[in-house]
């Protein structure tokens, strides 16, 4: 992947995304399957822990994770975070 002016940009090795929620709790419980302009599409509510770089993690905010977050999927709420 490169940016806008050319340089190669690395993946992260100080992130992680995890689910607060055993994983079989999550996919019964938070499951969410909507639809838009005919896709189906399914996404999981409920609590996330981020773990990396601030300034990852406030792009991760202005930006949403994953696909469809022009539609404004993806987008979170950042309930608590660690003193500094």
């Amino acid at each position: 992947m490169r940016s806008e002016n050319g340089r190669a940009i690395s993946a992260p090795t100080d992130f992680s995304f995890e689910p607060a929620l055993p994983p079989a709790e999550l996919i019964q419980n938070h499951r969410i399957v909507s639809r838009f302009k005919r896709s189906t599409i399914v996404s999981y509510g409920g609590s996330y822990v981020l773990r990396g770089n601030g300034k990852l993690i406030n792009f991760l905010y202005d930006a949403g994770l994953g696909s469809k977050n022009s539609q404004g999927l993806g987008m979170f709420n950042i309930e608590s975070f660690p003193d500094l």
